[in-house]
């Protein structure tokens, strides 16, 4: 009958999840699952409304067009650099380094995805700027 083993004392080829031995493959896969299905979603919405408000969304209807304007984009992001970045952390990084490599990842993916969301609101700004100078509309001095 085998015994509990402390974390410590874990062999290179198994993980402890409860109860469960799995491979460190299949520990992957656990993970990454969790992360994109039910992590990512509620992290992303939560980013989404506070980059909204601090852009200056007053009202829920334009923090929840924000979120759901820039919803999708902000996912296909995470599902492809979450599973890269976790291979990659798990390859070649020790443990104690993991967190400021995921917190450098996340920095890098903000910056990124602010840096996109500005360029649409500008560009959408000279069109409709254009428009209005196009239809007519005020003079601006």
């Amino acid at each position: 009958m085998k015994t509990a083993r402390s974390a410590g004392s874990l062999q290179q080829n198994e993980l402890v999840l409860g109860s469960r031995r799995l491979s460190p493959h299949l520990a992957s896969i656990r993970i990454l699952f969790a992360n994109t299905t039910q992590l990512a979603p509620i992290q992303n919405s939560i980013y989404l409304s506070s980059m909204a408000i601090i852009a200056g969304a007053r009202t829920f209807h334009q923090v929840r067009a924000t979120v759901n304007a820039g919803f999708l984009p902000v996912m296909k992001v995470s599902w492809v650099t979450s599973p890269i970045s976790l291979a990659f952390a798990q390859q070649f990084l020790p443990q104690e380094t993991w967190v400021p490599f995921f917190n450098m990842i996340a920095f890098v993916i903000g910056t990124y995805i602010n840096t996109v969301t500005k360029k649409k609101r500008i560009a959408a700004l000279r069109e409709k700027r254009a428009r209005d100078e196009g239809a007519g509309g005020p003079p601006r001095y």
